[in-house]
């Protein structure tokens, strides 16, 4: 079967596996889709898939899409013509002008693509998403068992981006932020409270190595400073970093009412193709310098994939400590605030 054929053939279930769900009752409003396009996949690193393993993987995958309530595909027949004209490969188009280009013709809102690897005796898909009006990328591995066949990995992995676009699909789009903002979040939540003083002092670890400019501190700071929470510098001479050590100490630092103490690990994950991820876990821990109470413990785990080991696991720590600050602050603030004022 020709290239050509093998196309019409894909375009043609994939519109009536759209026109079967789009009818079935448990299909979303058509204003609350989100528009995808699938472009072709590199198969280089499964030769045995032939030439046309890209776009076989690519067609394979839109049509399972299809089958997702709240996806709304854009025809590869009319994308590989759009883009034809603007000499414009369909694989592999990730770089926000290409980006920008492909939503101007067609209307996407992600751009979906990846790689098919042989690894054994068995293929690994990986799949990137991308948020063409706000650049933000998503990344899904699904291995295979011996014996899988391209189809039944083309379908986990839309699974898989079925259920991403359905969790934080609004990341995608520039309508809605995907989460709640923490800092604004915080900021009701310590309304007409007493706002104490903090330090924050993080032991950091990236990749085995202990990193002296914590991502976790700098970015629990801003938040702090962004809700009204005044945050000292302290030498580490008066402030050890270790919560042990400071309780061995016989006084705080003057005009201190909260010390937090953290602990953040980045480690590597595993790599696939040209992605690696990176899974993060902190810990904080809020101590009254007075009366030498601890108000609040969190901990939070979060995982990333970058390019760069360093930083994936750098914004896994990030990701983690921003998950984690909103509910840890306000139960540390308001454990600080049912001591009668003055003590």
């Amino acid at each position: 079967m020709n290239r050509a054929s093998r196309r019409g053939r894909a375009a043609a279930l994939a519109g009536l596996l759209t026109a079967l769900t789009l009818a079935g009752p448990g299909r979303v409003a058509a204003a609350e889709a989100i528009t995808v396009a699938v472009l072709d996949f590199d198969t280089t690193g499964a030769p045995a898939l032939g030439k046309d393993g890209g776009v076989m993987a690519g067609e394979l995958l839109a049509a399972a899409l299809s089958m997702h309530a709240g996806i709304r595909l854009v025809e590869r027949t009319a994308l590989q013509r759009a883009m034809d004209e603007q000499t414009l490969g369909l694989s592999g188009v990730v770089d926000p002008a290409a980006a920008a280009r492909v939503q101007r013709l067609v209307g996407a809102q992600v751009l979906v693509t990846g790689r098919v690897l042989a690894a054994s005796n068995r293929l690994v898909v990986t799949a990137r998403a991308v948020g063409v009006e706000t650049g933000h990328l998503e990344a899904v591995v699904v291995e295979g068992r011996p014996g899988d066949d391209l189809r039944a990995l083309t379908g986990a992995t839309a699974d898989k981006i079925g259920r991403l676009l359905s969790d934080r699909g609004t990341a995608f789009s520039s309508g809605k932020p995907e989460v709640p903002d923490p800092v604004s979040e915080l900021a009701k939540g310590l309304a007409g409270m007493r706002l104490p003083r903090m330090v924050v002092r993080v032991r950091e670890t990236v990749l085995n190595v202990e990193d002296q400019h914590s991502a976790a501190a700098s970015e629990l700071t801003s938040i702090l400073l962004a809700a009204s929470i005044e945050v000292r510098q302290v030498g580490e001479m008066v402030m050890p970093a270790e919560l042990d050590e400071y309780l061995a100490k016989p006084a705080g630092p003057a005009g201190v009412d909260v010390v937090i103490f953290g602990k953040s690990v980045g480690q590597f994950g595993l790599r696939t193709g040209d992605l690696v991820s990176a899974r993060a876990r902190v810990k904080f821990t809020a101590v009254d310098t007075n009366t030498r109470r601890v108000l609040a413990v969190s901990e939070m785990e979060a995982k990333e994939i970058d390019l760069v080991p360093r930083e994936a696991a750098v914004q896994a720590i990030t990701r983690a400590t921003r998950e984690v600050a909103r509910d840890f602050v306000l139960k540390l603030v308001l454990a600080w605030n049912r001591k009668p004022q003055g003590s």
